[in-house]
């Protein structure tokens, strides 16, 4: 694994990706439209997850 390479998202991370708000990140994990884990309680999101996210969803997939 690379040292400089980002496997995992925070929320706010997740936020700026997406260009959402925090509350509409946590519906997108409730509705299971991201998966997400817990580390040290802490929610993350893999950032495979919110590319693939943004890919499923891309206007052209559409």
């Amino acid at each position: 694994m690379k040292k400089d390479k980002k496997y995992l998202f925070t929320i706010q991370q997740t936020c700026y990706a997406l260009g959402i708000s925090r509350s509409s990140v946590y519906k997108l994990l409730e509705y299971n439209c991201l998966p997400s884990i817990k580390v040290l309680g802490r929610r993350m999101i893999p950032v495979q997850s919110v590319f693939d996210f943004i890919n499923e969803n891309s206007i052209e997939n559409l």
